[in-house]
This record gives C-alpha cells, sequence and structure tokens, in this order.
C-alpha cells in the first residue's frame, strides 16, 4: 500500500522511533518474539538492501505493517517475507480493541485511521493494497490507499530510496528514513 496512509503512520510516529531507539539494547533481532539468525538478517540485508537494526520488532505479513515490539506502526515495507514468528495480539500494546489482522491495534493507530474513516471496535483484515474486511469474510469494505487519496493533500505522495536512506511525503509532511541512526520528520505546510 503506497499512498498518504503510509506517509502520516510514519510522520505520526517516526519521533517514537527515535526514542524507542535508545531502548533497544544487544545485538538480537527479534520479530513476532522469534530471534532472528545472523544468517538470516544477512539474508534480509543482502536481499534488501538495508540491515534491519537489533532490536524488537513485530511485523504484519498480510499487510507488511511494522513497528517496535509494543509500540504502534512505524513503517509498511514487503508483505509477505518469511520474517519471525506469528504475529501475536498484543504486538502493539493494543487495548483499543480495534484487532488488524489478529494485532490490537496502538491508540496512535487508531488515531491515524480516524482520521480516514470512522473506526469502531472490532476485528478486520488489511492486505497489502489497503484493502479493508471484517475478518473472516472476503468483502472488501473501504480501500485506505483511495481513502487517503481522496483526503488529498497539497502535492503527490513519493517514496524513495537513496544512497543513505528512504525519502518520503504525502504534500504536506515529508520524512527521511536513515536505517542505520533512526528517523528524522520535518513538517511541511
Amino acid at each position: 500500500m503506497r499512498s498518504s496512509v503510509r506517509l502520516a503512520l510514519v510522520a505520526i510516529v517516526a519521533v517514537l522511533f527515535s526514542c524507542s531507539r535508545t531502548e533497544l539494547s544487544g545485538h538480537a533481532v527479534v520479530i513476532n518474539g522469534t530471534t532472528l539468525s545472523a544468517a538470516d538478517v544477512d539474508r534480509f540485508a543482502n536481499e534488501h538492501g538495508m540491515r534491519i537494526p537489533p532490536g524488537e520488532y513485530w511485523y504484519d505479513r498480510m499487510s507488511g505493517a511494522w513497528g517496535v515490539h509494543g509500540g504502534p506502526t512505524i513503517g509498511f515495507t514487503l508483505a509477505g517475507m518469511d520474517l519471525g514468528g506469528a504475529l501475536q495480539a498484543n504486538a502493539s500494546g493494543g487495548g483499543t480493541g480495534v484487532f488488524v489482522n489478529g494485532r490490537d491495534l496502538h491508540p496512535v493507530d487508531v488515531a491515524a485511521l480516524s482520521q480516514l474513516v470512522p473506526v469502531v471496535p472490532g476485528r478486520y483484515w488489511v492486505d497489502a493494497f489497503g484493502n479493508v474486511g471484517y475478518e473472516g469474510n472476503p468483502t472488501i469494505l473501504c480501500n485506505l490507499v483511495i481513502l487517503a487519496s481522496a483526503r488529498g493533500g497539497s502535492g503527490g505522495a513519493y517514496q524513495r530510496r537513496t544512497a543513505g536512506g528512504y525519502i518520503g511525503g504525502d504534500g504536506s509532511t515529508s520524512y527521511f528514513f536513515d536505517p542505520q541512526t533512526g528517523s528524522s520528520v520535518m513538517t511541511g505546510n
């Protein structure tokens, strides 16, 4: 899902990620409660051109969403990667009663989604294209990418890989993500 939804979530939580990095210790990469082997971390770095920093993360294989364990969504990556264990309901700390792909969303995630649609506690699925439906039912209720596009911004959404990291924006907020040191957010209009 490439859209201003992703970029808005990145912008909202990038500061949280920067703060969380100071709390990460050791050299292990833990995803969904499973410690990745050094070979798996190296394979990921070789295949994707970026090394996962040591820390404990959650990853949603269905949507590609990810974050620091106990926290909100930081960003989106490829969906369907074989990384770590199964996504746990409490991966983001939860407490909202809004479950997406089995994960009880963090309040920051609910606040971000509330900018697009009314958010009602329940169990939903979201795929990598931004389609949303009720858990156990294949019917699509809405598409977050389309809703975010309709909401608009002063320009188009973009995301690019550069030699030093990743840049992106949604027309009103831009960001730079450095996979080695964290993320800086620059607020626009």
